[in-house]
Order: structure tokens, then C-alpha cells, then sequence
């Protein structure tokens, strides 16, 4: 909750998303702690992996059609 928070209101409250990537550091502990659940579970990690390729992929063909996705 505490991440959704710090990541949303300078998103929300910036036009540009310039000086996000700030912000978006203290996401970092959620990486983290999220690498150490999925540590013993390969299904969950796999399925995780897959889903963010997935949008990695989405946002490219955005990218590439001329939209925004900063």
C-alpha cells in the first residue's frame, strides 16, 4: 500500500513524469521482497515472469504504434 501510494501521487500529479524515476526507487523493497516469496514456488515465478514479458511486450507494440507509454 505504502508503494502504490508513493508511485501514484507524483503520477497523478505530474504532466510530464519527469522526475518519476525517483518515486518510483522506493518500489525497490517491494522487488525485493516479492523475489523472496517467489524464490521457492518455480510455477508462481514462471507465471509471474511471463506476465510482465507479456506487458513488456504490449508496451513496446504502444510504443511502436506512437502512443506515450513513459
Amino acid at each position: 500500500m505504502y508503494t502504490l501510494l508513493v508511485v501514484a501521487i507524483p503520477a497523478c500529479s505530474s504532466k510530464d513524469f519527469q522526475r518519476l524515476g525517483r518515486y518510483v526507487m522506493a518500489a525497490f523493497p517491494l522487488f525485493l521482497s516479492a523475489a523472496l516469496l517467489l524464490e521457492g514456488r518455480p510455477r508462481l515465478r514462471w507465471a509471474v515472469l511471463g506476465g510482465f514479458a507479456v506487458t513488456l511486450g504490449a508496451l513496446a507494440v504502444a510504443l511502436g504504434a506512437g502512443s506515450c507509454v513513459a
